[in-house]
């Protein structure tokens, strides 16, 4: 009879509360409702969960709207809806909208579309216990319920672009308001949604129990009454925004990663349908400060950080002293060894006056700073960071050998400090001490002079003459990126001696085995200028400098290229042939010349932080693609690259994948896309869902060593250790730091081919990753693609591809033929059709009859760089 007691007094229990919040002054409100939650949380989300198992979960709002929600299985797919006159913004309506445990509500969208923008008017809160999912685009996707959105243990997400949930009454646009119930003009709401209306008696929460996350760079947002958050919020490279919306209307608007923020009250007596401005924000000085001094001529941060406005006559003074320490031990050095280091030093920088109002700083170093080196026989330059380049040699050195002053005899220009030297000899210790004078020091290279490898004498006076070979002006390029490697994965990657006449070698090589003419380019993006290092298989490395091309304009364009090829929304026009052109004429234009005398047709790009993700495929010279003229691959760097050749002719192939997956959208062409590969195309063995386990793979594997490995899954290239990245199999994620222990390089894989990539574009960090995913999985190349293109755009060029690699010479060459393929027109789709529309005999090949999932959409323009240039070889191109 005990059970019979408690039941009826919850509701009981939540009004006492209710009335409770009504009475308590509004900041502790928030404070009774977690004790509340903390309480009564779990068994009220049970008997929600509960209820709403008895029936569908989602059932769209019979008003108008016109939405669809088309059960599949375990699968409900949502369509219709309402479009705005643009075309960008797709709405639905929903009486009720929830999901069980395993369940997945599916909004379909096209590239075309950048928001869908769901309501729920039935009066209910939404109780989300299952996955939400967008497919077939990278749309936005908002959810507003005004009564009250949970989120259960098992609920997940999978959008391409941001998410927000949301309990406001409306959500309003430069044009109008999409109104939590009645009617909207929905023709009428373009543009971006970048306001939210609560009501004064708003008593609407938002309750997260599962793991919400979003892609590398999106936004993640809960805006309620009261939002409470039990589980997981994640938005890597992104922004979580939980925010708590008061009962006076004050909505709190502020920018990514900005400090300031802007709280706007309004009244409910201003009507949704109004386009008039009825906020009112409070004046500038106490919105910065709080305080009530509105007039100033002057402003300081104090030691809490604040900002604070001064008054005329006012003075106001901050000493600060910011001590710089670092040193380093270095045991033993060889000819190849690299020894970076910081300088060990108090740092005292003076502000003055006139420097504050010009926005400088004028610093100086006190006292000298001691640069401690392990030899006493190395060659020592002064000077790296002038203008021409020079040095100035120490005419002589002291018996004990145990310091050296030294005095550059031009102006030093404003840099950072970066030492790095190659020595050999026997241990010791020097110490620079640099001249007793002021001057601002940002970034300064020491580096050897432009020598082709002569030979330099120094006579120290307590030693006999020792010889020193001059290390090329080229290579240090090559060793500091090893370096940069080395230090992302781990290894020694310095004992490997790659010289000049090494890669000349190695090239001429690969010449003689393929036919194939190929050269290494090493691009660096220094703070002043664009750096260009070229290696053919003769002659001399060719080194260009583009001045025009500073690190902070290269990245600029380079983010501009991405953002243009990558929107879905532009796949029908050209707005990224702009920036392609510019980087064409930065990167290669250079080089051009040098290439074609050489007869080069195969380049491996070694690029720099920020420049491994571009789509280096859609460079355009005004005329052509890149991919039109050249071949090519990214590489970290030659010493991380397999340049052994193993012809494919006779090769098999194992082919694994999932369709479907239990928090990640399903991919329905994967099926088509194993068999077409596989039996139809090159001989092997598939596995499909059930069968694409961790065990079963390295089982295959060790039975048969099959040189070329397709995984066709979703696969996430993520910030930080390689352990966050991921390929997701049926029953488990194989993290990218585990890839090493399957042995894939005994005997070698020849060829990983990963058909659903996603990666964080621009991030550097992540870009390391994803340059060196060859060498971390133990194989000589691998392809993948830096952005989800879709099922049907990786469908064609990946039969298309497979079909290219029995007759390429090169992997690289097979993936180019591909892409040219595409983006000349020869690969189309229609009518549920994949067809290659050449006559020629070797492109002749069957068509692929798309699954009925992907049937009924608009046809794709896959001669957009969209659909084509994400894919990527990386490693070795042969």
């Amino acid at each position: 009879m005990q059970p019979k007691k408690l039941l009826p007094r919850k509701p009981a229990q939540m009004l006492a509360v209710k009335g409770l919040l009504s009475t308590v002054k509004t900041k502790y409100r928030l404070i009774v409702l977690f004790w509340f939650c903390g309480l009564f949380l779990p068994t009220l989300e049970s008997l929600l969960f509960s209820k709403i198992a008895l029936g569908q979960p989602i059932v769209p709002a019979n008003d108008g709207t016109g939405t669809i929600v088309s059960p599949n299985g375990n699968r409900l797919d949502i369509s219709g809806g309402k479009l705005s006159g643009d075309g960008a913004n797709l709405f639905h309506s929903f009486q009720q909208f929830g999901l069980n445990e395993n369940q997945i509500a599916n909004f379909l969208t096209n590239p075309s579309i950048q928001n869908i923008l769901g309501r729920v008017v039935g009066g209910n809160p939404s109780l989300i216990n299952g996955l939400i999912s967008v497919t077939g685009g990278n749309s936005n996707l908002f959810l507003m319920n005004p009564s009250g959105i949970i989120f259960g243990a098992n609920a997940r997400l999978n959008v391409p672009a941001d998410f927000t949930a949301t309990t406001a009454a409306g959500i309003g646009f430069n044009t109008g308001w999409f109104n939590a119930g009645g009617p909207n003009d929905y023709s009428s709401l373009i543009g971006t949604p970048n306001i939210f209306s609560f009501p004064a008696t708003s008593s609407s929460f938002i309750i997260n129990n599962g793991i919400l996350a979003v892609e590398s760079g999106q936004n993640l947002t809960l805006l309620s009454r009261f939002p409470i958050n039990n589980g997981q919020l994640q938005a890597p490279n992104g922004n979580i925004t939980v925010a708590s919306v008061p009962g006076e209307n004050v909505v709190r608007i502020s920018q990514p990663r900005h400090l300031l923020n802007l709280e706007v009250p309004f009244t409910e007596k201003s009507p949704l349908s109004s386009n008039r401005n009825f906020l009112t924000p409070a004046n500038l000085p106490k919105l910065l400060t709080g305080g009530s001094q509105e007039n100033a001529e002057n402003v300081i941060v104090n030691n809490r950080g604040q900002v604070v406005l001064l008054p005329p006559n006012n003075l106001s003074q901050i000493n600060s002293d910011f001590p710089l320490l670092s040193e380093i031990e270095i045991p033993s050095i060889n000819d190849n060894s690299v020894i970076e280091t910081n300088l060990k030093a108090a740092v005292t920088v003076p502000i003055f006056d006139n420097n504050i109002f010009n926005n400088n700083i004028n610093s100086s170093v006190s006292p000298p700073l001691p640069i401690l080196l392990s030899s006493a026989t190395l060659p020592i330059i002064t000077g790296g960071g002038m203008p021409t380049s020079q040095a100035q040699f120490f005419p002589s050195i002291p018996d004990n050998f145990s310091s050296l002053s030294a005095m550059p005899f031009l102006p030093l220009n404003p840099s950072n400090i970066d030492i790095r030297m190659l020595p050999s000899g026997t241990p010791g210790r020097q110490i620079l001490t640099p001249p007793n004078s002021d001057f601002p020091i940002h970034r300064l290279d020491f580096r050897s002079p432009p020598k082709t490898g002569e030979m330099m004498r120094l006579n120290p006076s307590n030693n006999g003459a020792a010889m020193v070979n001059a290390i090329p002006t080229e290579m240090p390029i090559v060793l500091s990126r090893e370096l940069e490697f080395s230090d992302r994965f781990g290894d020694n990657l310095l004992n490997s001696k790659v010289t000049p006449q090494t890669i000349r070698d190695t090239l001429g090589k690969i010449t003689a085995q393929t036919g194939n003419r190929s050269a290494i380019v090493y691009v660096t993006a220094f703070p002043e200028q664009l750096e260009l290092v070229l290696f053919t298989p003769k002659g001399t490395p060719i080194r260009k400098t583009i001045p025009e091309a500073n690190r902070q304009k290269l990245l600029a364009v380079a983010r501009e290229f991405r953002s243009e090829i990558t929107n879905p929304r532009k796949v029908n026009t050209k707005s990224y042939l702009e920036s392609a052109q510019q980087l064409y004429q930065w990167l290669i234009l250079p080089l051009e010349a040098a290439l074609e005398a050489d007869g080069i047709n195969t380049i491996l790009f070694s690029m720099d932080g920020g420049l491994r993700s571009l789509p280096l495929a859609a460079l355009h010279d005004g005329k052509q693609f890149l991919i039109q003229k050249y071949s090519f691959s990214l590489i970290p760097s030659l010493s991380l690259t397999d340049t052994r050749y193993q012809s494919l002719k006779n090769a098999s192939v194992l082919a694994m994948g999932a369709s479907e997956f239990k928090d990640l959208s399903p991919l329905p062409a994967v099926p088509i896309e194993l068999s077409t590969i596989v039996g139809n195309l090159w001989p092997g063995k598939s596995f499909l869902n059930q069968e694409f386990t961790l065990e079963n793979l390295k089982l295959q594997r060790n039975k048969q060593p099959y040189q070329i490995i397709h995984l066709a899954t979703h696969g996430e290239f993520n910030p930080g250790a390689a352990g966050n990245s991921y390929i997701q199999l049926w029953d488990t994620k194989l993290h990218l730091d585990q890839l090493r222990q399957l042995g894939w390089n005994n005997p070698p894989v020849e060829l990983l081919v990963l058909s659903s990539c996603r990666t964080a574009l621009g991030d550097e960090e992540i870009e390391l990753g994803f340059a060196g995913l060859a060498f971390q999985a133990g194989v000589k190349s691998a392809l993948a693609s830096l952005w989800y293109v879709s099922d049907r755009g990786t469908l064609a060029l990946m039969s298309e591809f497979y079909h290219q690699l029995k007759i390429a010479p090169i992997k690289a060459e097979a993936l180019r033929q591909a892409q040219i393929a595409m983006l000349e027109g020869d690969i189309r789709i229609d009518s549920g059709i994949l067809s290659r529309v050449s006559t020629s005999v070797k492109a002749s090949r069957g068509s692929i009859a798309l699954p009925r999932e992907l049937i009924g959409a608009e046809n794709p323009n896959l001669t957009h760089p969209y659909y084509w240039s994400a894919f990527m070889m990386i490693g070795s191109p042969w």
